[in-house]
């Protein structure tokens, strides 16, 4: 079993500087001239050129809409104290395709919600290239809500501060290096309906003192436990867990009274929907296990 690196967690980032209460809404916002009234949306390419740009001079209580099919991301995406109601917005519910964020970043992570930075949600997005974690979740009611992490060199989802109302809900988090989702340091985020596979270690992960409530997850092939248990206090319901080569749960794990562990029938392709005979959608007394519903027939 790898253990948390929880000193890697803390290292130095580097990043966007943003602003932290220096920005007035009267002064920041929009920046096209046609369109003076601040509306509290900035639109990345419309208004800005960059992901960058448009972090760099959105004011608290705002959303950053990526309009792209891709955008290119060259520093660490870093929300410091102070930052509050943030929302970078690809897709709008389930209709449409994510925009693609294109990471060529040094930094230990992609995206990073630091402790006292609350209310940033990262939705309707797919995040791509060379980042160790793909979003770091620190304050409170942080969100990651229907996105796609794929390749992450260690784990895909972290958490690891004592914030309240952390959701990580409806993702797909595919061939994270280590773990799709990191909980530690009394982390205790509610984990609802992801697409987990082919986690290069634990699917979840949580130890000292992290308490997850993780419901309707889809966890399949990973290369060591499904669901790894090093805390105690998880509350665990409606996950299907399958092909995890070491065993579905670590010793510790207590598993929900409905979880189960049926092949979820995945439709042939990439896109990880499912056969719609799949035991994943109510079949088994839950609701939709997982971020994808039926795609194909059986």
């Amino acid at each position: 079993m790898v253990h948390p690196l929880s000193s890697l967690l803390h290292r130095p980032f580097l990043g966007v500087a943003l602003c932290a209460g220096l920005c007035l809404v009267s002064s920041c916002g929009d920046d096209d001239p046609a369109k003076p009234e601040d509306d509290g949306i900035l639109e990345v390419p419309g208004e800005f050129a960059t992901l960058e740009a448009a972090l760099a001079i959105a004011p608290n209580e705002s959303t950053i809409r990526v309009g792209a099919d891709s955008v290119d991301v060259d520093s660490v995406i870093v929300f410091a104290e102070g930052r509050d109601s943030i929302t970078i917005q690809g897709r709008v519910g389930q209709s449409g395709t994510r925009p693609v964020l294109n990471f060529d970043v040094a930094g230990f992570a992609a995206i990073e919600v630091e402790p006292g930075a609350t209310r940033i949600a990262i939705v309707g997005l797919t995040l791509q290239g060379t980042f160790n974690v793909g979003v770091i979740l620190n304050g409170d009611g942080g969100r990651v809500e229907d996105c796609r992490i794929e390749d992450a060199r260690v784990d895909g989802i972290s958490t690891a501060a004592m914030a309240d109302g952390v959701e990580i809900r409806e993702n797909i988090l595919a061939r994270a290096a280590r773990f799709a989702i990191h909980c530690v340091h009394g982390s205790s985020p509610l984990v609802v309906a992801n697409t987990i596979v082919d986690t290069g270690d634990c699917g979840i992960y949580t130890a000292s003192a992290s308490a997850p409530t993780c419901e309707r997850n889809l966890i399949a092939r990973s290369a060591n436990y499904g669901i790894a248990c090093f805390s105690t206090g998880h509350v665990l319901d409606c996950n299907n867990i399958t092909d995890s080569v070491t065993s579905d749960y670590s010793p510790i794990c207590n598993p929900g009274a409905n979880d189960f562990y049926e092949d979820p029938l995945f439709c042939k392709g990439t896109e990880f929907s499912l056969q719609s005979d799949s035991p994943c959608l109510g079949v088994m007394g839950c609701e939709l296990v997982g971020a994808v519903g039926a795609g194909c027939g059986p």
